[in-house]
């Protein structure tokens, strides 16, 4: 375990986009602004509250595991910027899991570096976390891996239109095209 961790400077910020940009090539796009530009909509909530996604309760990425909303807007704050970005495909029905896994599993990656790097970081991530094969909440044989955990980004109450429009990141979608949003804080 890293003694001390990173805390990053705007230019760290420019270079850790481009890096990014530069390693993984299904990432459609990619940007950053400041924490303090971030809308929160306290309401986007409800979707979780009342169980939209059948996930409340039963997931460590989302509510109420992920913390009350006041605990997650600050958490938000208490970094300097949010990275985004965000993988197309073009799919059919039966193939969402398979992209969502894939996307997943790119962001994971991500993580990891961050991580070996001692960047002090907070990754969130496209709906309720996949990254173990079974939580802990739906089995009796498993744990939380702390370092891969993943919470909702519905979960942290950004307005999402607002912040994808201010990072330039489309935010439309199209017939048979799903769209994975990730955020980095750092």
């Amino acid at each position: 375990m890293c003694e001390y961790l990173i805390k990053i400077s705007l230019d760290n910020a420019k270079l850790l986009k481009q890096y990014i940009k530069n390693s993984y090539k299904e990432i459609e796009n990619i940007n950053y602004i400041e924490t303090d530009k971030i809308i929160f909509n306290k309401e986007l909530r409800t979707f979780c509250v009342e169980n939209k996604c059948k996930m409340y309760n039963k997931n460590y990425g989302c509510p109420p595991f992920v913390g009350s909303v006041d605990e997650v807007v600050n958490k938000v704050k208490s970094y300097n910027y949010i990275l985004m970005y965000y993988f197309r495909y073009e799919i059919k029905d039966e193939e969402y899991l398979y992209y969502r896994k894939k996307a997943n599993k790119i962001a994971l990656e991500i993580n990891k570096f961050l991580r070996q790097k001692n960047i002090n970081s907070y990754h969130i991530g496209s709906g309720y976390c996949i990254s173990c094969e079974n939580c802990i909440i739906d089995s009796n044989n498993g744990f939380c891996n702390k370092e891969d955990y993943m919470p909702s980004l519905s979960s942290f109450v950004m307005d999402l239109n607002d912040l994808t429009k201010k990072l330039d990141l489309d935010y439309g979608f199209k017939e048979n095209e799903v769209k994975f949003y990730y955020a980095i804080l750092l």
